[in-house]
């Protein structure tokens, strides 16, 4: 039966999302599309982000892939929960929010966190203990997504193929990005899931490196077991190539 407020069932009272820049679509959509009480839930609040990028040729660049995903990042870098302790903040973050939104599910919210942190911080742990005595950690990526990752566990970031996914770098950046790989002798490049790595297959083919594959965990199936699943592919990815 339909009635005034017809048009507003079903809407959602928690909004969360990334932040740092990763959906800047998303207030037209709350205008037309919100409830006026919606309880927005940022998940960068409280996480220190890193800023634009340097590529290889020294120049500064800000991080806003252009057209990728109609995001434009500005200027931090979004990609912070690929590291797992940062993960464990925006849980944090998260949590805090759906009590304040909804108080008598407090319990449920807070044990879920809590089971859900400690499967980040054994993650965490794998980490530090498989890379941690691998040496030649040198990452070099298709686009610039993991510097948190990297700073996290001490990876050597060479540099990347290109600032904007669906974009091929320019002449000047592909050189010096081969330049890099030869200076520091890089064995294996990582294209991201989702992506044709033909263009990063012939830098490896011009540079004798191999390539593998990392996941921003952007896209893919859902579930609740997603993240920690695709983390550990990642892992188990960077462990085969640094052990080489």
């Amino acid at each position: 039966m339909a009635g005034p407020e017809a048009g507003k069932r079903g809407l959602a009272d928690v909004l969360v999302f990334n932040g740092a820049g990763m959906e800047p679509w998303l207030d037209d959509l709350i205008k037309q599309a919100a409830k006026k009480n919606l309880k927005k839930v940022d998940l960068s609040t409280g996480i220190t982000l890193l800023g634009g990028s340097t590529s290889l040729d020294g120049d500064d660049h800000h991080h806003d892939h252009g057209d990728h995903s109609n995001c434009d990042h500005g200027e931090h870098n979004p990609h912070f929960w690929l590291d797992p302790v940062l993960a464990i903040q925006q849980v944090e973050t998260l949590q805090e929010a759906l009590i304040s939104a909804d108080p008598e599910g407090a319990g449920i919210y807070q044990r879920n966190a809590e089971d859900y942190i400690a499967r980040l911080r054994a993650l965490d742990t794998e980490f530090q203990n498989i890379l941690g005595p691998l040496p030649g950690k040198k990452l070099v990526t298709f686009h610039d997504a993991f510097p948190y990752l990297a700073k996290r566990y001490g990876l050597e970031m060479v540099g990347y193929l290109s600032r904007f996914p669906e974009r091929d770098p320019a002449p000047a950046e592909l050189a010096a990005l081969i330049d890099g790989i030869r200076e520091h002798e890089v064995k294996v490049l990582f294209t991201e899931a989702g992506y044709e790595p033909a263009l990063l297959q012939r830098v490896a083919k011009d540079t004798g490196a191999k390539v593998s594959t990392l996941d921003t965990l952007e896209v893919g199936e859902l579930g609740p077991d997603a993240y920690l699943k695709g983390m550990q592919k990642n892992l188990e990815a960077l462990r085969t190539a640094f052990a080489q």
